[in-house]
């Protein structure tokens, strides 16, 4: 046992004291033996880690010889997109558009209150409801209008208001055919195929919203013409 303590303490005694030597006399030869020690030293990887990093660059080199940017999916699948014709879809979006603003056009007239207050003559005995759609084609508006001995003639009156147009008169038959008699309003300016249209347009649909009425005609035939 004392022989075993006296070892102990001599090899104790002789790393300190090579110890103390590379450091106070050769610390270059200090350093060389510590990067030796350090090359020899075995080196231990994470498997899961060198595995993602081997996969990793394995696609990067993949890439850059290809050429290819495009990312690569966890199921090695690349989708290929077909180019869409936006043009054949704005043209589809619009013509809904159109046929769902017909829709709520027809709903709102027959929710309103204008087929009951309205007798057959046009005379209302209390408010009613009148939708009037404005000659330049823009969205339609309801107002409230007071009992009327005809409310036809007042319902025109207030879609030609500030227009280059004046109702002279409307007839309507047993068969419900309106004729709508207008006239051009002096120096106020008119034209355009789309203005002539959109104004027909917004003269039948405000007169149609009245049960009473079938079909609408307007005279004089030119007076619509640019």
């Amino acid at each position: 046992m004392k022989k075993f303590f006296w070892t102990t303490i001599f090899w104790i005694l002789v790393v300190a004291g090579f110890l103390w030597y590379l450091k106070w006399f050769d610390q270059p030869l200090a350093v060389d033996l510590s990067s030796m020690i350090i090359k020899t030293m075995p080196i231990v990887e994470c498997p899961s880690t060198t595995n993602k990093i081997s996969e990793i660059s394995s696609d990067l080199e993949e890439i850059t010889s290809t050429g290819d940017t495009t990312p690569l999916s966890t199921t090695g699948v690349v989708s290929v997109v077909q180019p869409i014709n936006t043009s054949s879809i704005d043209t589809k979006l619009d013509e809904i558009k159109a046929q769902l603003r017909d829709i709520n056009e027809k709903l709102d007239i027959q929710n309103s209150n204008t087929p009951d207050a309205v007798s057959v003559s046009l005379k209302t005995t209390k408010k009613t409801n009148v939708w009037i759609f404005p000659l330049d084609g823009s969205d339609y508006k309801k107002y409230v209008m007071p009992a009327s001995d005809d409310i036809l003639k007042d319902t025109l009156d207030l879609l030609f208001e500030k227009s280059p147009f004046a109702l002279v008169d409307s007839k309507l038959d047993n068969d419900g055919n309106l004729n709508i008699i207008i006239q051009r309003v002096p120096w106020t300016s008119f034209g355009g195929s789309a203005a002539v249209e959109a104004t027909r347009n917004a003269i039948e649909k405000t007169a149609l919203q009245f049960s009473q009425i079938k079909k609408v005609m307007i005279s004089p035939e030119e007076v619509l013409q640019p």
